[in-house]
């Protein structure tokens, strides 16, 4: 049952029933599948972003754009001397990842960033190459400091910033994965799910 996947801190009430991923691939016609499916259902969330000035935004909270709280040993990102964008913070703590993966840290910040800059997006080696985004963690969450973005990042290149609703729901494989790793081989099948 849906518990078993989320363990017993979390109420799963509001979220999308086991047992309505049943029903939604029997009237699909693909009932068939679910002892097989069953195991690959999984906990997740998704992000809300709600507007918010950031000065009413709590230091180290989960938050999309604006200026990152991190610790003092932070050097800002680059890349080929264009300073990235911050795009968002993800405090751990809030979004418990280790619910989806155990492996995955309970505590820190996870920072993304990204080169949000016209100018570059269309050299030769901007899509190949894989540094042209960074997620930086820090386990590090008592000292943190609200760090202002470099001078040479224009208006257009700091986000707005908004504070982070997590909702809980149960995520289900895409069919290419079903079909990769050879749970529904069937075309057809794999068409109407």
């Amino acid at each position: 049952d849906a518990g078993r996947l989320w363990g017993s801190t979390v109420d799963v009430t509001p979220l999308y029933r086991f047992n309505g991923v049943r029903r939604m691939l029997e009237e699909a016609g693909l009932g068939q599948y679910w002892d097989t499916l069953k195991y690959q259902i999984l906990p997740g969330f998704y992000m809300v972003p709600k507007m918010t000035d950031e000065a009413d935004i709590k230091l180290g909270a989960s938050k999309i754009g604006g200026h990152p709280d991190v610790p003092p040993t932070f050097q800002w990102p680059s890349w080929k001397k264009h300073p990235m964008s911050f795009v968002a913070q993800i405090n751990l703590e809030e979004f418990p990842m280790n619910l989806v993966n155990p492996e995955y840290p309970a505590t820190g910040i996870l920072y993304f960033f990204y080169v949000y800059d016209y100018e570059v997006w269309y050299n030769d080696d901007y899509d190949s190459d894989k540094k042209n985004n960074v997620v930086y963690y820090t386990p590090e969450t008592t000292e943190l400091m609200r760090m202002k973005p470099p001078r040479e990042l224009s208006e257009d290149q700091i986000f707005n910033s908004a504070l982070i609703e997590k909702k809980l729901e149960l995520t289900i494989p895409d069919s290419d994965y079903l079909e990769a790793n050879h749970l529904m081989t069937n075309k057809a099948d794999l068409n109407r799910y």
